[in-house]
């Protein structure tokens, strides 16, 4: 019957949807620690549900032209996962897509990056980061509420960052969450055993005892990923390795603080960080863009 068909082509779409945006929660992260124990939370109660993707389609625009000045709009909204998530959020696959049509557009003068997020996982970061470094255009990043982590990682390859007054900036980090679940199953009378090829293929299985030569091992991935955040950020924000590394403790700080210690260049609203984008970007129709690159260095 056709209500049939139509029921079973819905729920294997559905199926194939969540085994994609599960890939996506996996792994390493760069967020916020406040906001991800309230997602999970949020999740385990219910109160947090998927949106169910029958289809995942590219949306038909992948950034926004504002005006006649030729300015693009690529946001970075809730937290960042490499593909599409049914949690919602900005995939790093699709920014960079945005990006690259920005680069081709002839339109586009400048791009203008709102961010409120805090941050997301490794994965697709770096991609994202080094594409907003390359852009051969203008790039303002300016941070609404939030620009934490992996969002700050992004932020931190464009010519310019603004924040909000009220606007938390920073995070600088990564890490993993494992859980040990041997005490648990020992009281179910459970005992897990793991055959496997390597003294590490096991780790992290969950009933077994997680040992402090695991821990350091894991600790050891999540600081060779970090070191690749570091540099980006001390690449990015013209800073010395030393001073990044005073940055990346994890704290956020309001805006004003996190200007008077380099991490943005200016607290402004949103609507004066775009009026001095578009400022910028009107001679550059018959200027050199090493004029509209001065112009950039003189706001800093």
């Amino acid at each position: 019957m056709p209500g049939n068909n139509l029921s079973m082509n819905l729920t294997i779409k559905w199926d194939a949807s969540m085994e994609r945006c599960a890939a996506q929660h996996f792994g390493f992260w760069c967020i916020e620690p406040t906001w991800f124990s309230q997602a999970v939370s949020a999740i385990r109660a219910g109160e947090w549900e998927p949106r169910i993707q029958a289809v995942s389609q590219p949306a038909a625009r992948e950034y926004y032209a504002t005006d006649a000045n030729g300015v693009a709009v690529v946001p970075i909204i809730g937290q960042i996962t490499k593909g599409e998530s049914s949690y919602g959020g900005t995939s790093s696959v699709r920014t960079r897509r945005a990006l690259q049509l920005a680069q081709q557009d002839n339109r586009v003068k400048a791009i203008f990056m709102p961010i409120d997020s805090p941050g997301g996982t490794v994965a697709g970061t770096s991609e994202l980061a080094r594409a907003v470094s390359a852009s051969e255009k203008p790039i303002f990043a300016h941070i609404e509420d939030l620009g934490a982590s992996a969002a700050y990682w992004v932020a931190s390859q464009a010519d310019r960052i603004t924040a909000d007054s009220t606007a938390e900036v920073g995070s600088i980090g990564t890490m993993a969450v494992v859980q040990d679940f041997s005490g648990k199953a020992a009281m179910e009378g459970v005992k897990v055993h793991v055959i496997s090829t390597g003294a590490r293929k096991g780790d992290f299985v969950p009933g077994t005892e997680i040992k402090p030569e695991q821990l350091e091992q894991l600790q050891n991935r999540v600081n060779d990923l970090n070191q690749f955040f570091l540099e980006a950020v001390a690449d990015g924000r013209g800073q010395p390795m030393a001073t990044v590394e005073e940055w990346a403790t994890g704290e956020v700080w309001i805006a004003e603080k996190a200007k008077e210690r380099g991490l943005i260049d200016s607290v402004s609203t949103l609507e004066q960080s775009m009026g001095e984008l578009r400022a910028l970007v009107r001679p550059k129709r018959t200027a050199r863009a090493s004029i509209v690159q001065a112009q950039i260095d003189l706001l800093k």
